[in-house]
């Protein structure tokens, strides 16, 4: 799994990164994730991936600096935790699909945060599965309502969750 390091300390996600709060999760269909992946190889060699998920709900808490936790729908073991980066603050009005299932179909204006991407792989780090075990994890929005808009909040121990195994992974 390749990793980029973004910031001023490249090698550790510490400062910059992991130590962010609060914490906020994003789901993505499986092909915006495969989009988000190619977007991040894409930009290795150059300036900072940037990428602009929807949010429909909690805008106002998201600041810069926070964690923006990327995580892919799915059945099974293929929904989880795929991704992080971190909210520059900036928000704009994108054109997104106004149905997720039909991402050719009708499109609309929404708020869209700016989030500097971090790291990114093409398989989930961590799964629904694992996190639904977790007694931290059993009222957490998106298992209770997976479909309900972006963006999710994170709360302290969960991120402390997400987070250690990213640095297990990341190294």
């Amino acid at each position: 799994m390749p990793v980029k390091w973004t910031g001023e300390s490249e090698g550790t996600m510490s400062t910059t990164t992991l130590a962010a709060e609060p914490g906020h999760l994003v789901q993505l269909r499986p092909a915006a994730a495969a989009d988000l992946l190619e977007d991040w190889y894409g930009s290795q060699d150059d300036d900072e991936c940037l990428w602009y998920p929807a949010i429909d709900r909690n805008v106002d808490q998201i600041a810069a600096g926070d964690l923006v936790y990327f995580w892919v729908s799915g059945a099974g073991d293929a929904a989880g935790l795929v991704g992080v980066g971190v909210a520059t603050g900036e928000f704009e009005e994108l054109e997104h699909a106004r149905n997720y299932a039909d991402p050719e179909g009708l499109r609309s204006l929404r708020n869209s945060a700016e989030v500097s991407v971090v790291w990114v792989t093409d398989k989930p780090v961590i799964t629904r599965t694992e996190l639904k075990r977790l007694d931290l994890f059993i009222d957490f929005d998106l298992f209770r309502m997976p479909r309900r808009a972006n963006a999710f909040t994170v709360t302290r121990e969960q991120a402390a969750v997400f987070n250690q195994r990213l640095t297990a992974v990341i190294g």
